[in-house]
């Protein structure tokens, strides 16, 4: 194998990816956010650590700037192993980034940054402009992906925290301007109160917020949020339309129903596998 690609499973510092030790890995750091808060720590700075693990003697470390708080972890954790920080800065609006949702610009500018390092210490031939085109129009199933029905548009989105949520809302103003949007969503989880930023960011989204029960479609481990606390959440939030459905099929006939041609379905992985078997489902009855 000349180059292997390893993404760590969770965090980073414990993780058993890290067994990898050579001096020439190149360390990718993605945006950092409040994420397997039991297990990784419920501070950035906490959580940070735990990302920076992967950090070791004279690696090479990419990511964009991040907050004060995680920054200042990953700048010491360079430190303390003599790796060199590059910074990504603001990704170019080049032609293989115009079509990307926001926070996949950002991802691929990161990644861009990485290869674009590599192949330069490697001696090895740039990327030219076509290569990085077909990159750029990889589809990633599950992130802002987008299907079509007559004149609706369904958004289908696995963002299950706030960091991921804000983007996710910031791309789809950018990308869909002034236009109305419903959104369906179903949180796992057993701590209701980490979800009321979560719940914000689709209230300031969303005219219409139609909320699923979603425990059939988890693992028994994952217990699911109960769709009337969630409802208490957004009208607390200030939503005008809320609406609870005891089943995903039921819930997305409702989406599926509203005046709204933007529909957003996200909250969780867990769900969208089946939301677009049943959205298909449901569309062929109506064909």
């Amino acid at each position: 194998v000349d180059y292997a690609v390893i993404e760590v499973g969770l965090g980073g510092l414990l993780d058993a990816t890290n067994v990898i030790d050579r001096t020439d890995k190149v360390c990718v750091i993605t945006d950092i956010g409040l994420e397997h808060v039991t297990i990784l720590g419920k501070t950035l700075p906490k959580i940070a650590a735990q990302k920076a693990g992967i950090i070791q003697k004279h690696n090479d470390v990419f990511c964009h700037e991040l907050g004060p708080s995680a920054m200042a972890v990953i700048q010491k954790a360079c430190l303390e192993h003599q790796a060199q920080l590059h910074l990504a800065g603001t990704p170019a609006i080049d032609k293989e980034l115009a079509l990307l949702p926001l926070f996949q610009q950002r991802n691929f500018n990161l990644a861009k940054n990485a290869i674009n390092y590599i192949f330069k210490r490697d001696q090895l031939s740039a990327l030219n402009q076509s290569q990085l085109i077909q990159a750029a129009r990889i589809k990633i199933l599950g992130r802002m992906e987008l299907l079509r029905y007559r004149q609706k548009t369904v958004i289908l989105d696995g963002a299950h925290n706030y960091q991921k949520l804000h983007e996710l809302a910031r791309s789809i103003r950018h990308q869909f301007p002034g236009q109305r949007i419903a959104a369906l969503i179903a949180f796992s989880g057993d701590r209701d109160y980490r979800y009321k930023n979560n719940v914000k960011e689709i209230v300031g989204l969303a005219d219409t917020i139609i909320i699923s029960s979603m425990q059939q479609h988890i693992p028994s481990i994952h217990p699911a949020l109960d769709p009337h606390k969630i409802a208490e959440l957004c009208k607390a939030a200030g939503a005008q339309k809320v609406i609870t459905a005891e089943s995903l099929g039921q819930a997305i006939e409702q989406l599926i129903d509203c005046d709204e041609n933007l529909l957003l379905i996200t909250g969780s992985f867990y769900i969208l596998d089946d939301s677009q078997h049943l959205i298909n489902k449901i569309l062929a009855r109506y064909s």
